[in-house]
């Protein structure tokens, strides 16, 4: 009979790190590590003044905001003012429309009387001197 070969075990051999590996490994890691915290920091300085810059917008765009309401509320007081001079002046010129024509017939009046003629027109018409309102305007 033949002989059996009976299995044979494979064995691997799977090299182990050394301490000194192991202990430059470590480094690496811890150096990574510091790394990363050093990126971290960086990148949290980078982050702030980002808040800082969007706080001074912030903060401008409010003060504008506050400036525009202030020139809003000008604005709207000017308007008012404005139309009450307008209203005001309306008055004026009416009232010194009919002084004019009191005035201009007044002086009709006083003519005729020199000259000791008739009236040239009547001195109180009818109608109030409406006839001579469109001379004056």
């Amino acid at each position: 009979m033949g002989r059996s070969r009976a299995p044979v075990a494979e064995t691997s051999t799977v090299a182990q790190p050394s301490t000194a590996q192991l202990a430059a490994l470590a480094d690496n890691e811890g150096q990574g590590e510091s790394d990363r915290h050093k990126s971290n920091r960086e990148r949290l300085v980078d982050l702030e003044a980002q808040l800082t810059r969007l706080d001074e917008k912030v903060t401008k765009a409010s003060t504008h905001e506050q400036r525009i309401a202030m020139l809003e509320a000008t604005l709207t007081q000017l308007v008012e003012s404005v139309t009450e001079l307008q209203d005001n002046t309306k008055e004026a010129v009416h009232h010194l429309k009919e002084q004019t024509i009191e005035l201009f017939a007044r002086s009709l009046y006083v003519i005729s009387l020199d000259s000791r003629s008739l009236p040239i027109c009547e001195v109180a018409p009818r109608d109030g001197f409406a006839w001579l309102a469109r001379f004056v305007q």
